[in-house]
């Protein structure tokens, strides 16, 4: 009789646990469906604000909040919503319904994470990003812990967030960050293989060769659905998008790629090694990681600057100096900032501009804000003096800035440089290379010599969204976790929308991978 007890108590229990996990996977695969989540119409978003739950607590309900939060600053304060529809050819609020069924569906935090950090990428701009460590949050809060409105995204309860979400946000930068062991670069439209000639001889190919599909899609329609997943750039000759170059976080590790075979008409298909730095690295597009002051000849000069960062401002400036006294007679002076991506435009102004202008320089540009609470609370703080017109007196401006998505006032902003009475006697040309890694600060200083006639302009279009002041900053409700985002819609004199169209060279030109002296040495014949 005991053992009959035993066997029936077995039966019955193992028999409760297969229909609990049969209930647990039929709720947990339809729970879109059984459960009422809310909607963006649930919630209210007046004044920022943040909850004190510790992100370690998060349900579907508060992940839902801090989606619809993104979407709703999204929606009332990004200036670029119709610029990215022109030119990816998707609005970003159509994402929402996607996002938000893939996040009632996360299993964890950590997907939870990765489903904002793609919603943010898909903005598709270069101040637009997740804070992704606890040192950004840091620096972001001793620059802005004091700035309204966003200074209620900086408090102990963000702070404790960020030490949480730390491991997490490593996790996804580790998985951003591998690399193949080739190098796999967008060069003159196509996407070229190179590496070691060890490491093609494995994979049966040779330098140059190029990919022409992965996992059986024409590469240049895979690349367009990563959207989320990488910076987007634009190949205005062409008109098409690109990445700069191939990664596994782009469509995977396991991606298969099919390769035309340089200087043959056969195809190969493989998958790729990868790994992490420091024995798997990205290509590298710059010959040089610091400045670099060169006499090229008795009649050219050439100087390199890889970043216009504000801490080196004042060093900088001592060993430019020394330079242009060295070159006051030379007939050409090559300013070479390939692969800037920017810093301070007082950088470049007190350094390059002052000490080399031969005439009384002016540059403005129009700038186009949106009609958010959020961003205009920014702007009644601090930009109350900025000279101003309204939108209806310019007949030029892109179509959205008429609509009610913006505001009334155009800001004007306004640089005049007199000529200095101490600065140097160079008469000769300069010239300035550029790319598509030229972006913020690095572009402004393109726009500038573009509008003055300053320098002349070599290479390909810049990197866009350079005419701005600065970038709106935010904290999501529950997870805490804090987002920058563009916030000015800058716009050249003629109406044309900086982050659009970015800034054309005088001279096009595409140099080849890793051929740095290609562009050089045209510009000195």
């Amino acid at each position: 009789m005991k053992k009959g007890v035993i066997i029936f108590s077995s039966i019955f229990i193992i028999s409760i646990i297969v229909v609990s996990s049969i209930l647990y996977v039929t709720v947990f695969q339809n729970r879109n469906e059984s459960v009422e989540y809310p909607s963006y119409s649930d919630f209210y978003f007046g004044a920022p604000y943040i909850h004190t739950i510790h992100p370690s607590a998060l349900t579907v309900n508060e992940w839902l909040e801090d989606l619809y939060y993104l979407m709703h600053i999204v929606k009332e304060n990004y200036p670029f919503l119709w610029v990215r529809e022109r030119t990816h050819d998707y609005n970003w609020l159509d994402l929402i319904p996607i996002y938000r069924e893939k996040i009632i569906n996360c299993q964890s935090n950590n997907e939870f994470l990765a489903m904002i950090n793609d919603l943010v990428y898909a903005l598709q701009n270069v101040h637009s990003f997740l804070v992704r460590n606890e040192y950004s949050y840091s620096f972001l809060s001793d620059m802005y812990q004091y700035v309204y409105p966003y200074s209620y995204a900086f408090n102990e309860y963000t702070a404790q967030a960020y030490s949480y979400w730390e491991s997490f946000l490593s996790s996804l930068s580790y998985e951003m960050y591998q690399y193949f062991d080739l190098q796999i670069v967008y060069e003159k439209g196509n996407y070229s293989v190179y590496g070691a000639s060890s490491i093609l001889e494995t994979y049966g190919i040779v330098d140059g060769s190029i990919i022409v599909a992965v996992n059986e899609t024409p590469i240049d329609e895979a690349v367009k659905q990563v959207f989320d997943k990488d910076l987007l750039k634009i190949d205005y000759i062409r008109n098409k998008l690109y990445l700069k170059y191939l990664k596994p976080y782009h469509f995977g590790t396991n991606a298969i790629y099919k390769i035309k075979l340089n200087n043959s008409t056969d195809f190969i298909d493989i998958t790729l090694n990868y790994g992490y730095p420091p024995t798997f690295l990205p290509p590298d597009f710059s010959k040089y990681s610091s400045n670099e002051y060169k006499l090229l000849d008795s009649n050219n000069a050439y100087m390199y600057l890889p970043t216009f960062s504000h801490q080196n401002k004042i060093q900088d400036y001592s060993d430019m100096i020394a330079f242009y006294e060295q070159i006051e007679g030379y007939d050409n002076l090559i300013i070479d900032i390939r692969d800037n991506t920017g810093g301070s435009i007082y950088y470049w102004m007190d350094n390059i501009i002052k000490p080399l202008q031969s005439s009384d320089l002016n540059f403005s540009f129009y700038m186009a804000y949106r009609n958010g609470t959020y961003v205009n609370s920014y702007l009644n703080n601090y930009y109350q003096t900025s000279p101003k017109i309204s939108k209806v007196e310019l007949s030029f401006l892109p179509a959205e800035v008429y609509t009610d998505a913006f505001i009334d006032d155009i800001h004007i902003w306004e640089w005049s440089l007199p000529l200095p009475t101490s600065n140097f006697n160079f008469t000769g040309n300069i010239s300035l290379i550029v790319d598509d890694m030229t972006y913020s600060a690095s572009e402004y200083l393109i726009s500038f010599c573009k509008q003055t006639g300053f320098a002349k302009i070599y290479g390909t279009a810049g990197g866009g969204d350079g005419l701005l002041r600065s970038y709106l900053v935010f904290a999501l409700p529950n997870s805490k976790l804090l987002i920058t985002m563009a916030k000015e819609c800058g716009m050249t004199l003629e109406g044309e929308i900086n982050e659009e169209f970015h800034t054309m060279p005088d001279v096009y030109y595409e140099s080849n991978f890793n051929d740095w002296e290609e562009l050089i040495n045209y510009i000195k014949s």
